[in-house]
């Protein structure tokens, strides 16, 4: 049996989401992330649904965006899972708590961000603008280039309900708090005077991960196995 994604290793589990160092056939690096919804989310989030979440999700494209490549629906417990690349560079919440993002830092870092946003456009409120969820990394050009992520758990609990991707979010709103939340202790004390900055919660992994409640569950005694249908195809048991 040929396995479509070979786990390294976990990086994650919380109450909604496990993530997984994975690598594939092709012998590239992979985040593997299973999504777990209460089963009256699932009913609603049936195959049909989830594949075209996963369609559109597939189809938002940026330079500064992980995008997802892959993704299927567990065979066993009909949890969804996404893949994506793997992002080499620092956490954007690591950076801040050792107090090496300064102004300039946060400027590029708004900038590159009211880019992702204006090239998503009515999308972009599914992003996701938390700390932890931004990867500090160098574009093709060499120059400094911030990653986001797409809430994924927020993206698709809203098809579920039949909400657009990031209904109610203002992305303006929250790319500001976060480039407040990048000034060091040396640098101004606000570039953006209309927000209040949010209270940062210490990074718990050295991997980009989407986001997730606070408090990390104990991770069980399940195995992750692998079955041959498709590329993608993975399951848990």
């Amino acid at each position: 049996m040929r396995a479509d994604y070979s786990i390294e290793e976990m990086l994650l589990q919380f109450a909604n989401m496990v993530v997984y160092r994975a690598r594939g056939r092709n012998g590239f690096r992979y985040s593997v992330s299973r999504l777990l919804f209460s089963q009256a989310v699932l009913n609603n989030l049936s195959d049909v649904v989830f594949r075209a979440a996963l369609g559109e999700l597939k189809r938002l494209k940026h330079k500064s965006l992980r995008s997802v490549f892959d993704g299927g629906i567990d065979e066993v417990d009909g949890m969804p899972w996404v893949a994506q690349i793997l992002w080499d560079g620092e956490i954007l919440e690591d950076c801040i708590n050792q107090g090496e993002f300064l102004k300039t830092d946060a400027e590029r870092l708004v900038s590159h961000g009211l880019s992702l946003i204006e090239g998503l456009g009515h999308r972009s409120g599914a992003l996701s603008f938390r700390a932890r969820d931004v990867v500090l990394t160098t574009g093709r050009d060499g120059l400094p280039l911030e990653t986001f992520n797409t809430d994924l758990q927020r993206w698709f609990l809203d098809w579920a309900m039949g909400l657009p991707p990031g209904f109610g979010r203002n992305p303006e709103d929250e790319l500001n708090r976060l480039g407040e939340m990048g000034l060091s202790k040396d640098a101004e004390p606000q570039i953006f005077p209309q927000h209040e900055p949010v209270v940062l919660r210490p990074i718990v992994t050295q991997e980009l991960l989407p986001a997730a409640p606070d408090q990390p569950v104990p991770l069980n005694e399940r195995k992750l196995l692998f079955q041959e249908p498709r590329w993608g195809r993975l399951s848990v048991r």
